[in-house]
């Protein structure tokens, strides 16, 4: 149901984070840099999960700079290189005891086609996959949540699950992009019914907010158009984080509950808040065969997957 079904989070004000620890995949800029920030703030303790060495450590500082509880730790993961993923996983299992939220957060935006190392399209293996082998890599570590970042966008296209890395169709930018978060969703529904009672699956989105990924679409016209967009239409990062923010914290969150602001149009200052999803992302069947493709791919899994 959408709405604020909550009373104990409050718009701006998260609840007290001392003694809990967060991983924050791409947490060096944009979304990811303000979340890592506010939860270190109140007190988590915050693992910062970055692709570069160099972005990672300027964060680490920053976050460190009004971190209230523990300093921020760093790990390095590629999400487009399983082997990089696996080893962060170990990086994080040997640091952490237990983790509280995994904010799975990073990821690219309507880059060209490309292939991983892994032989994946970039999209859905960075966006998706990655991430299925991260999460179910640390789920036996997990106290509290699994929160998912997509786009509303993926209101605006359909999942095709039988040829996600584009085999036997043309190729577009947007469309793979739009496809890799639409999975961000579905994984979001399989892992509801597949984490231990007590865990939670949750997704959000930021709504229209500019960041970074924006710049990295392979377009100079395109990064130019959206830059100028940004600049005089769409929240700061610090104000698209919210939902995030919200997703993360929220005491009154339920497995399966989609945080945003409203709609993808939904431009200013808004307050997060609960959304509904189209019936084709709250599709269980299609979700499994998700589930199953990801393993199928990976070789990861959960136990009795």
């Amino acid at each position: 149901m959408s709405g604020q079904r909550s009373r104990n989070w409050a718009f701006g004000t998260l609840p007290d984070q001392h003694g809990r620890t967060v991983a924050v995949t791409g947490a060096s800029g944009g979304l990811g840099f303000e979340a890592a920030r506010a939860l270190a703030r109140a007190g988590a303790t915050v693992v910062l999960v970055c692709r570069d060495a160099g972005r990672a450590e300027a964060a680490r500082v920053r976050v460190g700079d009004v971190a209230t509880g523990p300093p921020p730790i760093v790990v390095l993961l590629d999400l487009g290189d399983l082997a990089s993923v696996r080893a962060a996983v170990a990086a994080v299992s040997e640091r952490c005891a237990t983790i509280d939220v995994l904010l799975n957060n990073a990821g690219i935006m309507a880059v060209p086609y490309a292939r991983t190392v892994d032989g994946f399209e970039s999209q859905f293996a960075v966006n998706h996959l990655g991430h299925f082998v991260w999460t179910v890599g640390l789920a036996s570590r997990l106290t509290d949540r699994v929160v998912n970042v997509t786009t509303d966008m993926v209101r605006l296209w359909g999942f095709d699950l039988g040829d996600p890395h584009f085999e036997r169709r043309r190729h577009g930018r947007w469309i793979a992009y739009i496809q890799s978060k639409a999975a961000n969703v579905l994984f979001t529904r399989a892992l509801v019914r597949r984490l231990p009672a007590g865990l939670r699956a949750v997704s959000a989105h930021p709504g229209s907010t500019s960041t970074d990924l924006q710049q990295r679409t392979g377009s100079a016209i395109e990064g130019w158009g959206m830059s100028v967009f940004g600049r005089v239409v769409q929240r700061p990062p610090d104000e698209g984080v919210r939902p995030l923010l919200r997703a993360c914290t929220d005491p009154d969150a339920r497995s399966g509950d989609h945080f945003g602001v409203g709609g993808l149009l939904a431009f200013g200052r808004r307050e997060p808040v609960l959304e509904d999803l189209p019936a084709r992302l709250r599709d269980d069947a299609e979700a499994d065969r998700l589930w199953a493709t990801s393993v199928a791919l990976t070789g990861a899994d959960l136990p009795g997957g």
